[in-house]
């Protein structure tokens, strides 16, 4: 091979590396526009974190089942004591009834000693 001829593989040479190392960028590039930077992988983490630690404080289903059976045997038991406060309640009107009574009477005998003692 005759020095032109090594002249023309190297320049044939060197176009096919200035080609792949421009393929290469390319692909690189792209690369990169499919991927994030490690402060956006940062960022993403942080982010995705503070959505795991928000769904572990808010309200499961068993929870509030929980709760409504709870809330079932409270109205339950306030049920049963409707009837008693009811009772309670009649009881305690006739206290006042009969103490009105009472009163109305102790009235009328201070008045009556009232009058006595100054006659």
């Amino acid at each position: 091979m005759t020095s032109e001829e090594w002249q023309a593989l190297a320049e044939i040479i060197a176009t096919i590396v200035a080609v792949l190392g421009l393929l290469a960028g390319i692909f690189l590039k792209l690369l990169a526009a499919f991927f994030v930077t490690r402060k956006e992988h940062k960022d993403l983490a942080g982010r995705v974190d503070n959505v795991e630690v928000g769904m572990n404080r808010t309200v499961k289903k068993e929870d509030l089942n929980e709760l409504n059976d709870r809330l079932y045997g409270v109205e339950q038991k306030l049920s049963g004591t409707d009837a008693n406060l009811q009772r309670t309640n009649g009881l305690l009107q006739g206290n006042i009834d009969a103490a009105k009574s009472l009163h109305s009477q102790l009235n009328i005998l201070i008045e009556a000693g009232l009058d006595r003692s100054r006659s």
